[in-house]
């Protein structure tokens, strides 16, 4: 019997070492692989955010044509989000008509603008 029990104690430690290596190769290829799992669930959120705003920036521009479709007040179309904003009333010949001129007949044209 003691020959028996110095032979399990001879083969048992290095087993055991072996198991606990084993366990630990396992917990660090768990552990890796839940890193990277973590970062493409990040990546995942980023798109969903992203195709969020892209969403809502496609909402706004679909109301503001609505707006400007039902009523004809280019207003609604100024102020869309990433778009500068533009005054309407400063905007002269080069943005726009400009602002509104009261309506004068023939002769009060010719008065205003010489020829």
């Amino acid at each position: 019997m003691p020959r028996r029990l110095h032979l399990a104690n001879r083969i048992g430690l290095p087993v055991a070492a072996l198991i606990f290596a084993a366990i630990g190769v396992g917990v660090l290829l768990g552990a890796q692989r839940f890193i990277a799992d973590a970062n493409q669930v990040a990546h995942t959120n980023e798109v969903i955010a992203s195709v969020d705003a892209v969403e809502a920036r496609l909402r706004d521009a679909e109301a503001a044509q609505r707006g400007y479709l039902l009523t004809g007040d280019v207003d609604y179309l100024g102020h869309l989000p990433g778009q500068p904003r533009t005054d309407r009333a400063a905007a002269g010949p080069a943005g726009g008509p400009g602002p509104r001129q009261p309506a004068t007949g023939a002769a009060g044209r010719g008065a205003a603008c010489p020829a």
